[in-house]
């Protein structure tokens, strides 16, 4: 691999990259090597960032189709960008080239899909003609933006479920202060650079980075956040819900992905071989991936053999080779962690059927 020079990002606020000394780095997780130092948002930078974004949130209200047009120019401009963001995917999170391209096409019909419903936020009709002293009156709601919502993101799709919480925030109108995961933050950064480019208001974007803990316990402090938006461990989430108060959350937390394969499966290849690609797709780093399989004990024997083939067909190496299908870990914490779960299985009497 050719060593890259390591570029410094900085805190967005209110269209300018602010940087400062106080940097972390974002490894390359294949060389283990930096890739990028990402400036630390102290306090000052965050009420900054906050403030940009409550005052913008008063003071400039854009049209649907406003809305619509920018979201469709930064869909359009991240197409043009493709191969550059998902080489970023893929140098900071470690993904394999392909995965990473594909999720960029992801996030790509996620703009796509906001900005068409930009354009079709309504309210609703009430009949309340049916109730005494209502009979000439009509009721209805209008949908209005919340304001101020905070956007936390996590480090396994940093494109995708970044555009899953900043594309429809900016469609309904909100401004949004984005805090990406500190493993992968270049990859939210690059999309808040083609915001801007495509001509988004620079109140509306606002990017702080830093560690979880540090950074998101005065995101959580703020009262001018009307909203927090959260993916990631359950631990967390239900720190963010008990602190957030009254204010509106979502939480996108951990999951245990069960499969099913029964004897009377159609295609038992076929099957097998889409547990094996989805268990080791991005080293089963994503909720979704699959985590337990229950298989019938008269099938039992053929998917073991099928399964362990297919996993020896895998290639494990660069994730920048268009040939690899494994890449590597988040860290190597989370590879000690899964090699200690592997050790633990064996321990409680599971056998091993192919060893790396």
């Amino acid at each position: 691999m050719t060593t890259q020079t390591s570029k410094h990002y900085g805190n967005l606020v209110n269209g300018e990259w602010i940087k400062n000394d106080d940097t972390f780095v974002v490894e390359n997780k294949y060389a283990h090597e930096p890739f990028a130092y990402v400036s630390k948002a102290d306090k000052q930078i965050i009420n900054k960032a906050i403030t940009n974004a409550s005052n913008t949130f008063r003071e400039i209200r854009m049209t649907a189709t406003e809305r619509y047009h920018i979201l469709t120019r930064s869909a359009e401009l991240f197409k043009e960008q493709k191969e550059e963001i998902a080489l970023v995917i893929c140098r900071e999170a470690g993904k394999t080239i392909n995965d990473a391209r594909a999720e960029v096409d992801r996030g790509i019909q996620t703009f796509i899909a906001s900005a068409e419903e930009a354009k079709k936020i309504t309210g609703q009709g009430l009949p309340i003609h049916g109730q005494p002293h209502n009979e000439e009156k009509m009721a209805f709601t209008i949908r209005a933006p919340v304001g101020v919502i905070c956007a936390i993101t996590p480090f396994n799709f940093p494109f995708n479920l970044t555009a899953h919480k900043v594309a429809p925030a900016i469609a309904a109108g909100n401004t949004i202060v984005l805090k990406p995961a500190e493993k992968t933050p270049v990859t939210a950064i690059k999309m808040a650079e083609i915001l801007l480019e495509a001509g988004l208001p620079s109140g509306f974007i606002n990017v702080v980075n830093g560690y979880g803990q540090d950074t998101g316990s005065v995101l959580l402090k703020d009262d001018r956040i009307s909203m927090y938006t959260f993916t990631g461990s359950p631990n967390v989430g239900k720190e963010i819900k008990h602190k957030s108060g009254i204010r509106k959350v979502t939480l996108e937390l951990g999951n245990n992905s069960p499969n099913v394969i029964h004897h009377d499966t159609i295609d038992l290849k076929r099957a097998v071989q889409l547990v094996v690609s989805k268990g080791f797709s991005y080293s089963g780093q994503a909720c979704i991936a699959v985590q337990r399989v229950y298989v019938h004990r008269d099938i039992y024997e053929e998917v073991i053999d099928v399964a362990t083939r297919l996993a020896e067909s895998l290639t494990v190496g660069n994730p920048e080779l268009e040939t690899t299908n494994i890449g590597p870990m988040i860290s190597i914490e989370e590879a000690e962690r899964t090699e200690n779960w592997i050790k633990e299985a064996l321990n409680e009497g599971a056998n091993l059927v192919q060893n790396g």
